[in-house]
């Protein structure tokens, strides 16, 4: 995911189930992540993937929500939102 702006979300994307190195930078930027941490995904599960905090105290928040296969019953459905409105841009 690129460029997610302050309370924009992404569609559900599927992802395999597994551990996932996730990493988030301020726009246009590759070095020192705000955010670098792991996150599992589970079989046949739907999450939300909240950024939250700000001033350099960001971290991620999964929630889970109701299951909701809507390609492949195997996957997992994630999606990102930014909800950290004192992020670096």
């Amino acid at each position: 995911m690129r460029n997610l702006a302050y309370e924009q979300m992404t569609e559900y994307v599927p992802v395999a189930p597994g551990e996932y190195n996730v990493q988030v930078y301020p726009a246009g930027q590759t070095e020192e992540p705000l955010v670098n941490t792991v996150l599992t995904a589970p079989p046949e599960r739907s999450y939300t993937i909240v950024l939250v905090g700000g001033a350099d105290n960001e971290s991620l928040l999964p929630i889970a929500e109701a299951y909701l296969p809507m390609v492949d019953r195997r996957s997992t459905y994630i999606r990102f939102v930014h909800l950290a409105p004192d992020a670096p841009k």
